[in-house]
């Protein structure tokens, strides 16, 4: 496959043209039908749009015609792991470090997958190799430090997500799981309050929204932004304030995960929002300029800095 069709093809994802992306890959396999580097792009495209099932099924045609690529295993194990198949997952990217133990991605990417299937000692473990094959890679920190916070190990965690956050304050999910974990320890206020500046102070706002469109008779449009708009704690609330809305209020709901539109309270809170906006494949930027367009008077952020949260994004252009 031409390194070009790659490239164009993420230009176009990135650009929130997915569709288009997916239509110039097809295209490209209808012609090359057994090509692994364009079955893997399209199953890499298909997992950013939330078709899991089609995005492993591409995936693993691409891993059949190409055993020994182990950038391909892992992107199996990444749809696997999207469409809940955890232990499918954790058996492809162990193939992977087998073929090649310096493999520091599919190290790291354990240490995550191990917690899924109860295997704590064995993620810690994973983290470990990851970071010492990768000891700058904020990544490799930010997994290391969940592995040990899924071992009940918050203050083990927080040792070895401070100092990474230090040296790379821009790390964005790194430096919001640490924030997430202070809430589990005893630290003193001043010093929370300080560590939440420092995430502020890595990313500024830079160029605040403002109205566009000054009248005081048109309706008020408020947003919700959150990566839990579907069968989740968070959707629960977030449904009596949609359901709540009054007359003359459109709400934009701004959804931060991957789509699950069949599910039964994201179709709920599909129904009920003026406007939806799917963001999971969305760069900060491009996430940026689409709230901007859509008009949004009022932002509710429900997210913070649990999974899928885009505050990082709300910052402004840089």
């Amino acid at each position: 496959m031409a390194e070009g069709l790659w490239q164009r093809a993420m230009a176009l994802q990135a650009a929130g043209q997915l569709d288009q992306a997916l239509a110039t890959v097809r295209m490209h396999l209808k012609f090359k039908p057994k090509d692994h580097a364009g079955l893997n792009l399209l199953g890499v495209l298909l997992r950013i749009g939330g078709q899991f099932p089609q995005s492993v099924e591409a995936l693993q045609r691409a891993v059949a015609l190409a055993p020994n690529e182990t950038g391909i295993r892992n992107n199996l194990a990444n749809s696997l792991t999207s469409a809940h198949r955890f232990a499918e997952a954790v058996t492809q990217w162990e193939a992977a470090v087998r073929m090649d133990p310096r493999f520091d991605i599919g190290w790291m990417c354990l240490a995550v997958a191990y917690t899924h299937v109860q295997r704590i000692e064995d993620a810690v473990a994973a983290g470990r190799r990851g970071l010492e094959l990768q000891p700058d890679m904020p990544e490799a920190s930010a997994n290391l430090a969940f592995a040990l916070q899924q071992g009940c190990r918050i203050e083990e965690a927080i040792e070895v997500a401070w100092p990474a956050v230090r040296r790379s304050p821009a790390a964005e999910l790194l430096h919001s799981n640490l924030l997430l974990m202070l809430n589990y320890v005893d630290r003193a206020a001043g010093e929370v309050a300080e560590a939440h500046r420092g995430f502020g102070r890595a990313f500024p706002a830079t160029d605040p929204a403002r109205p566009s469109d000054p009248r005081r008779d048109r309706p008020l449009r408020v947003g919700l932004i959150s990566a839990d708009l579907c069968d989740h704690s968070v959707a629960f609330f977030a449904e009596a304030i949609m359901a709540a809305r009054p007359e003359g209020v459109t709400l934009v709901a701004v959804h931060t995960a991957a789509p699950k539109p069949d599910e039964p309270t994201q179709k709920r809170l599909r129904s009920l929002a003026g406007e939806w906006i799917e963001a999971n494949a969305l760069p900060d930027e491009v996430l940026d300029a689409k709230i901007r367009e859509a008009r949004i008077d009022v932002l509710i952020e429900l997210s913070g800095h649990s999974a899928g949260g885009r505050l990082a994004a709300l910052a402004g252009k840089p």
